[in-house]
């Protein structure tokens, strides 16, 4: 069962990197109230969810999705999340990170409908 908890936070938060459009609303538009902040959002998804720690001890997912997860990681290290929310969210490095996250997102709902 724990699993399966910190799973459904880790798919939200993938769902929410991978929404350009619900953070456009959320940190610029100021219309969407309900998303988690950029950091707040990269800390739910790495640290929040243990993902991480699951990575270091072995095969979280499948091996392929695993490294996905990993590739996203280090997009998200390399973004600067004290850039400005409009600036940020249109940034190239966000938009790759968005991107990233869509098909880990995939990846990942892949492996579990297995």
């Amino acid at each position: 069962m724990k699993a399966q908890v910190w799973r459904a936070g880790f798919i939200q938060s993938l769902e929410e990197a991978s929404d350009i459009g619900g953070q456009r609303a959320a940190w610029v538009d100021r219309t969407y109230t309900h998303f988690p902040a950029p950091a707040e959002l990269i800390c739910q998804i790495f640290d929040d969810s243990g993902v991480d720690d699951l990575l270091a001890e072995g095969v979280v997912f499948s091996e392929t999705t695993d490294a996905a997860v990993r590739r996203l990681s280090t997009l998200a290290a390399g973004l600067d999340l004290d850039e400005e929310p409009g600036r940020l969210v249109s940034s190239e490095g966000w938009i790759e990170f968005a991107r990233e996250a869509a098909r880990v997102l995939a990846s990942v709902r892949e492996d579990l409908a297995e």
